[in-house]
């Protein structure tokens, strides 16, 4: 359950996690409930990866918001040539299917390399506000605008920033 992304489920009891995974080397965005947040998971179904969605390869950083009007968005990192997927859900029953209402490919903008690890600031059926990371100069992970989650706790805000400080080395 890499990078798994968590959200209550305002229409039934639970949670809602979408995450990736990998499946002889290649990307699933997946798709799995849970009553409570520190129990079990149930892996629900892929929602991008081969042969999804008319999708024909790879699929991560997946990310979920509640839409402000009314069912879900969904978004993650596609492959090929790394750009950002889009995908809206009138409802808990139209996730759970897989029907989409509405898609969007986005075309890459700030890198020809990969743009992608989205994250939503606000989502409706219409309007989406949204961070993300790009491939700056095909050389360095920067981020476009934050990046991948915000909360408060205690009082205080916190976002987590995915970046590159050592070039090469996706472990700084």
């Amino acid at each position: 359950m890499d990078c798994i992304k968590i959200i209550a489920n305002p229409e039934v009891k639970g949670f809602i996690g979408v995450y990736h995974s990998y499946e002889n080397g290649i990307a699933y965005s997946h798709m799995a409930t849970a009553d409570n947040v520190l129990g079990k998971w149930t892996w629900f179904r892929a929602i991008g990866g081969p042969g999804i969605q008319g999708a024909n390869s790879s699929a991560t950083h997946p990310t979920i918001a509640v839409a402000e009007d009314g069912g879900f968005a969904v978004a993650w990192e596609q492959e090929p040539v790394r750009h950002l997927k889009f995908s809206y859900y009138k409802n808990w029953d139209d996730l759970v299917s897989g029907h989409v209402s509405k898609q969007y490919d986005a075309p890459q903008t700030l890198s020809k390399c990969a743009e992608g690890t989205p994250h939503f600031y606000y989502a409706s059926s219409t309007y989406l506000d949204m961070g993300h990371h790009f491939y700056n100069n095909c050389d360095t992970d920067r981020e476009a605008r934050g990046d991948r989650d915000s909360s408060s706790f205690r009082g205080h805000d916190f976002m987590v920033i995915k970046a590159q400080k050592v070039k090469g080395d996706f472990s700084t």
